[in-house]
């Protein structure tokens, strides 16, 4: 990707080595804007355990990640040991959102 004279920075927002952005691209891969972005992972995984304001959930290759709630976390529904879940969450593992996962079932409901 590759920023020009036209690309639209957020405020005073120059980027360095690091920082995480938001960007809108074209096609051809030029950065049209960019802001700065609040560091976010995304996961999808089976709740394994709820324990008070922490969730423990199956991660990539089955790994368990705990993972807490808070007073900001944009909550879509409850969630219980079973469900599949989506949430995004800072690198110090406070969940901004959660939601559950509709998991696709072939007919007659396998």
């Amino acid at each position: 990707m590759r920023t020009g004279g036209n690309t639209k920075f957020d405020g005073n927002f120059k980027g360095a080595a690091g920082d995480w952005i938001e960007a809108t691209v074209t096609p051809d891969m030029h950065i049209q804007s960019v802001k700065k972005s609040t560091p976010a992972y995304t996961l999808e995984g089976d709740v394994l355990k709820v324990d008070g304001n922490f969730v423990t959930v199956t991660g990539e290759g089955g790994k368990e990640v705990r993972l807490q709630t808070g007073k900001d976390t944009k909550l879509t529904g409850s969630h219980k040991v079973g469900d599949r879940i989506r949430a995004e969450y800072t690198p110090d593992g406070q969940i901004l959102s959660i939601k559950e996962v509709k998991i696709p079932r072939g007919p007659g409901g396998a």
